[in-house]
């Protein structure tokens, strides 16, 4: 039961500290500005409308025979463009890995997204006053968009906010834009989301292992209350009294009679009465330091058992923290951590 108790103890201390970061992190999102946190300070939302030329574009059939087997033919816009954006491999989701083939919607032929390209595409996706500082060809995960499977271009702007535009390298659509607040607003997203790994998503292994803590912390928690109850350490308010208990040192010298609640242990009773025994578990009965004696001598309870020998159980020793005043005629304080100064 002690182990059992110890375990409840260091799994409180986890979901005491993850349930500290959603406060924190809650109170972060209801104050953020959303609009900064999604990374779109500097992005270009304008929509132009496109006029292509129908006469001029490439028959779609030929464009399917050439570049075969394909599974899906999109019509996209790149720079007020029109291109054939071939799906040769596709993934349940556009984040998910994909192999594209880009093709000029009026020559036929491929067009690859190389760096002068998504140099291109990266300004026309920006609207700040920076300019480009860096560009490379990033391999997933990116940073600031762990979900993406696909090759991108990273495109780096020397802003304020130090802004970094992905270009797929695939089909040279925009990833996003990620800078300073997104990162910040990543941050918190990772912490209340326990995504430590950088996934990307809350179904995740962290996630998983809180819950069977969580589950072990409510039973273990349920446990204990019922050896509690079984050791008569619930009281009814309503029926609450007062037990009259005589106090000895270790020396056997009268200290006088205190009234203890029976509602409430030995150990937090006398606290009352500014006797402090020494305890480091608080009470939890993990520790086994608030050793006294009692008379008349009270059944042992397991954590008594535990942290007393046989000898000491027989004569009477208890711990303080295990038992209630009620039948408590008569206490032995073996140690005192405070001076107690009501005492007569």
């Amino acid at each position: 039961m002690v182990l059992l108790k110890k375990i409840h103890k260091w799994a409180s201390v986890i979901i005491g500290l993850q349930f500290l970061l959603w406060l924190l992190s809650g109170l972060y999102f209801n104050l953020m500005d959303h609009k900064e946190a999604k990374g779109h300070t500097y992005q270009n939302h304008s929509n132009l409308k496109i006029k292509v030329n129908n006469e001029q574009l490439v028959d779609f059939k030929e464009v399917l025979e050439k570049f075969n087997p394909s599974v899906l033919l999109e019509i996209t816009h790149l720079l007020e463009k029109p291109y054939y954006l071939l799906t040769h491999k596709k993934g349940l989701y556009r984040s998910f890995e994909n192999h594209y083939t880009l093709v000029d919607a009026y020559t036929g032929e491929e067009v690859i997204i190389d760096r002068a390209y998504a140099e291109k595409l990266a300004k026309y996706s920006y609207i700040g006053p920076g300019k480009i500082s860096a560009i490379k060809l990033s391999q997933p995960p990116l940073d600031g968009f762990p979900k993406y499977k696909n090759a991108s271009w990273q495109i780096d702007f020397s802003d304020d906010i130090n802004t970094s535009v992905y270009v797929e390298a695939g089909s040279g659509q925009i990833v996003g834009h990620s800078d300073d607040h997104k990162r910040l607003a990543d941050i918190f997203f990772m912490l209340h989301f326990m995504d430590y790994a950088s996934e990307g998503s809350f179904n995740n292994i962290q996630i998983i292992l809180f819950a069977f803590i969580t589950l072990w912390l409510s039973l273990t928690g349920l446990i204990w209350t019922i050896e509690l109850g079984i050791n008569g350490q619930f009281k009814v308010k309503f029926f609450t009294k007062n037990q009259g208990v005589k106090l000895s040192d270790k020396h056997q010298k009268n200290l006088g009679i205190k009234l203890l609640p029976n509602d409430k242990s030995l150990l937090d009773g006398l606290i009352e009465h500014q006797i402090t025994l020494p305890s480091t578990c608080g009470g939890s009965g993990t520790c086994g330091r608030c050793k006294v004696m009692i008379t008349p001598i009270l059944k042992a309870t397991s954590t008594d058992q535990v942290h007393l020998t046989i000898d000491e159980i027989q004569q009477g020793y208890r711990l303080a923290c295990q038992h209630a005043s009620h039948d408590v005629t008569h206490i032995t304080l073996i140690d005192v951590i405070d001076t107690y100064t009501n005492l007569k």
